[in-house]
């Protein structure tokens, strides 16, 4: 575990070609060092993540504090596609 990171959902597709990784952080400094350990384990040897997106959570109706982390989504990219296939895509 990372102290100061946790995961918030995890998703395998098909024959784990495309993955999905979502998480929170109370340091957007943590995350690399994640995707490092992540790359040793052994199931998870061989795949490549292509995208990081990492934002603020939306403002909670009635909360005037903004949150004091930051959410972030780890994805994969499945067998025979490029970082540049989705192109356009948001």
């Amino acid at each position: 575990s990372v102290n100061g990171l946790w995961l918030t959902g995890f998703n395998i597709e098909g024959d784990a070609t495309r993955m999905s990784i979502s998480g929170a952080t109370l340091s957007p400094d943590l995350v690399p060092g994640y995707i490092l350990r992540l790359n040793n384990e052994a199931a998870l040897r061989g795949k490549t993540f292509s995208s990081l997106n990492m934002q603020l959570p939306k403002a909670e109706a009635g909360k005037q504090a903004p949150p004091q982390y930051l959410e972030f989504v780890l994805q994969s990219v499945a067998g025979g596609e490029t970082e540049n296939s989705g192109a356009g895509k948001r």
